[in-house]
């Protein structure tokens, strides 16, 4: 724990450094130059980036053969970006149902938002998403040892919110914000370490069901009633990203792993008993993720695809635990700009 704190705050120290150091220092000292044949910058623009993105959602307790699931779909979900200088503001909800009869009631009220702020070796991000409204599929054996095969929706919500802060080793040749937010624009070949700095805020909440792990054993069991998770997470991140680039086009890939131990307080109704309970849980998550866009980046306009996965795998009282996201999307954007040197204070 104080070894985790201890990289946490040089992290951010760090980061809060070159922020002002961009700001107050003169550039010709060679750790904040910007090789302007590698990136090309943008000072005062204006842009706007509409999207539309595709994902599930799903947490599964158990083993692949043995669980209990809980998923939720956004089929078409469309999403708008606005940019205004170092500034990235970016929103979605989405305006249709499942397309899927057999996941008709696994269509997810999503809502999410995100807000970037650049820097040339700090990317700061602020994300919150929010998933309403899940599918869950049994199969596994309950309290009395009975094989339980079922498919049923409970209204389930998990609210998911994240500040992070992104530092770019390599920043002087790789642009994290060309890669991955088309902010900017990669003009050769080029890759980086990134280490960030996680602050994270989880909330899941049922009102109709919850899932429950047998103490000590395998078995797992639905149970009628109600739940709060609570989770408030503080630990570091480490990844290498490249971007491959061909005239206008370009293709970015990244791959980040993270490992935290987040302090739960579980509490729930059980309708069958009429009792409640809480309790404190603390397990070790180990996530990785794998970040992949691709297109065309002209001055003015870019196209392109963009795909992100996260999964995260942990145990409780011997019962695996494993969530899991995607995203696919499909966007374009167009810029306001014009040019300058960013090695000019």
């Amino acid at each position: 724990m104080a070894l985790r704190i201890v990289v946490i705050i040089v992290l951010l120290c760090t980061q809060i450094y070159s922020c002002v150091a961009d700001n107050y220092f003169e550039k010709d000292t060679a750790i904040f130059r910007i090789d302007t044949n590698y990136i090309r910058t943008f000072k005062t623009k204006i842009g706007i980036k509409p999207k539309l993105k595709t994902g599930s959602l799903s947490t599964r307790y158990g083993t692949r053969y043995n669980y209990v699931k809980t998923t939720s779909y956004a089929p078409l979900v469309p999403n708008l970006t606005l940019t205004y200088r170092n500034f990235d503001v970016s929103f979605s909800i989405n305006a249709f149902r499942t397309l899927f009869k057999e996941y008709i009631y696994a269509a997810s009220k999503l809502t999410d938002f995100s807000f970037n702020y650049y820097r040339k070796k700090v990317v700061l991000e602020v994300v919150l998403r929010n998933n309403e409204g899940f599918y869950t599929r049994v199969n596994a054996r309950n309290y009395s040892g009975i094989l339980v095969k079922s498919s049923y929706s409970f209204r389930q919500a998990e609210l998911d919110a994240g500040l992070n802060f992104n530092y770019v080793i390599n920043a002087k040749h790789f642009s994290y914000k060309a890669a991955f937010y088309n902010s900017a624009r990669q003009l050769k070949s080029c890759g980086s370490l990134i280490f960030t700095g996680v602050l994270r805020r989880n909330n899941q909440s049922t009102i109709s069901g919850i899932i429950v792990p047998k103490i000590n054993s395998t078995k797992l069991q639905a149970v009628e009633g109600a739940t709060n998770i609570y989770s408030l997470s503080l630990y570091p991140r480490a990844g290498y990203a490249y971007t491959y680039v061909h005239n206008s086009f370009y293709i970015s890939g990244g791959a980040f792993s993270e490992v935290w131990k987040p302090t739960q307080l579980w509490t729930y109704y059980n309708a069958t008993t009429n009792t409640n309970t809480q309790e404190q849980r603390r397990y070790w998550y180990l996530k990785n993720s794998i970040q992949v866009q691709s297109g065309f980046n002209w001055p003015k306009w870019y196209v392109g695809l963009s795909y992100n996965t996260e999964v995260a795998k942990s145990s409780w009282h011997n019962v695996p635990i494993r969530k899991a996201s995607y995203n696919f999307a499909i966007m374009g954007g167009y810029r306001i700009i014009y040019y300058y040197n960013p090695n000019k204070k």
